[in-house]
């Protein structure tokens, strides 16, 4: 593949614009801790219209290179999950090459959003489609795997079912109808202290151990959850995450006053969603938001087919991505 590189790509280099595009979590339970530290969980992941964007760049070279350049200084370095995927693909793939990523950042970094996992996720999709021959979809499975459990999904995009640590993967009938609002709050809420503070709450007895898995618990009746967005989704994350953050618990109640039929924390937070049943609706509890002071915008849900050809998906495997 290296020679392949230097005979297709000689000139100034291939390049792609991938959106790295946000996700909310339509309903979230935090389950046991694994043997390998993580934990499991059940939730449904939904992409909305509102991105990053990101350029990869793909040329010829000796040696295997990467450059990152960032809107964001304190995000331009090699810790950036997105220069981190295309580094470990690439020695993955035995690949020599210079890459150059630009990434222009929107979504808010502690929010609950997956806009660094994205990055990531749109890192991948790019360099899959870059190459002068495609890398096996399990290479680039296992390399969003290796980097963060939800970066697989950010590979697929829609609306998806996920289990395990989050890596088990369902895509499900798309979402279509309907448009959020995000509230984006200026609080970065760390995903490692809100599992932390969750474990040590339930050891305490001071909150409940994990749910009944209920609502979430048939993956094969997922299609038909889709249709039931009310209060018996929740997000277990809220209990901890509220109490630390209480605004954050008066934003949720101010979106469902303004008429959302559903309404949660997304992921570990902060940012807090609400599902309105037009985009009208939506744009106008945005406003009464931003009035209010709350840093708020409009979405739509984006299917799958509005995110280009998703990446072939490999056979299943444990923690891979089952078809259903």
């Amino acid at each position: 593949m290296p020679d392949l590189i230097h005979k297709r790509c000689a000139s100034a280099g291939a390049a792609r614009l991938e959106p790295a595009f946000a996700k909310i979590n339509l309903g979230l339970q935090v389950l046991q801790r694994r043997t390998d530290g993580f934990h499991s969980l059940r939730t449904v992941f939904q992409s909305v219209a509102f991105f990053d964007d990101v350029r990869v760049q793909l040329s010829p070279g000796r040696d295997r290179s990467v450059q990152l350049r960032c809107d964001r200084k304190d995000l331009d370095n090699q810790r950036n999950l997105a220069w981190r995927a295309a580094d470990r693909l690439l020695r993955r793939l035995s690949i020599r090459a210079s890459i150059r990523i630009d990434l222009r950042k929107r979504i808010p970094v502690g929010a609950g959003l997956g806009g660094g996992s994205s990055d990531a996720g749109a890192v991948l999709r790019a360099l899959a489609r870059l190459l002068p021959e495609r890398p096996p979809a399990r290479a680039v499975y296992e390399t969003a795997r290796e980097l963060g459990s939800d970066i697989p999904y950010f590979l697929i995009g829609g609306t998806v079912g996920a289990t395990g640590r989050g890596t088990r993967l369902r895509p499900l009938p798309d979402l279509t109808d309907g448009a959020v609002v995000l509230a984006l709050p200026s609080i970065s809420v760390s995903t490692a202290w809100a599992y932390a503070a969750l474990a040590e709450g339930r050891a305490s007895g001071r909150l409940t151990e994990p749910s009944e898995p209920g609502i979430l618990e048939d993956v094969g009746s997922w299609p038909a959850v889709l249709g039931l967005l009310t209060s018996s989704m929740t997000n277990d994350f809220e209990e901890v995450v509220f109490a630390r953050h209480p605004v954050l618990r008066d934003i949720k109640r101010a979106i469902r006053s303004l008429g959302a039929r559903h309404a949660l924390l997304s992921g570990s937070g902060s940012a807090v969603f609400g599902m309105f049943d037009s985009a009208v609706a939506a744009e106008q509890a945005a406003q009464r938001l931003e009035v209010d002071g709350v840093r708020a915008r409009a979405a739509s849900l984006l299917p799958r087919s509005r995110l280009g050809e998703p990446l072939a998906q490999p056979s299943p495997r444990k923690e891979s991505v089952s078809h259903g």
